[in-house]
């Protein structure tokens, strides 16, 4: 939600009522914490890499990105998330 723009978000007020307030900075704070609980789990890496690249935090990103790599895919998702890593890497 913290990255949808105001015409989203409006409508996403309209249908589900007060949108809650989000940002970068509590995505961050977030995905931490689900690494602490699940080192692991790729999903929570990837979603923190990705934050990272929205707040223009290139080289913490690409770190992360490189750790999704260097996990073990358990399933599509998994696969699919190193797939889309692989490729921010690239650029």
């Amino acid at each position: 939600m913290s990255d949808l723009n105001p015409i989203l978000r409006g409508i996403a007020q309209m249908l589900y009522g007060q949108v809650p307030d989000s940002s970068q900075e509590k995505a961050i704070e977030y995905f931490k914490k689900a690494i602490s609980i699940a080192p692991n789990r790729i999903v929570h890496h990837f979603g923190y890499a990705q934050a990272l690249e929205r707040m223009g935090k290139k080289e913490e990103a690409r770190a992360e990105y490189q750790k999704v790599l260097r996990l073990t895919a358990t399933d599509r998702e998994d696969r699919d998330d190193q797939r889309e890593a692989a490729k921010a890497l690239k650029h």
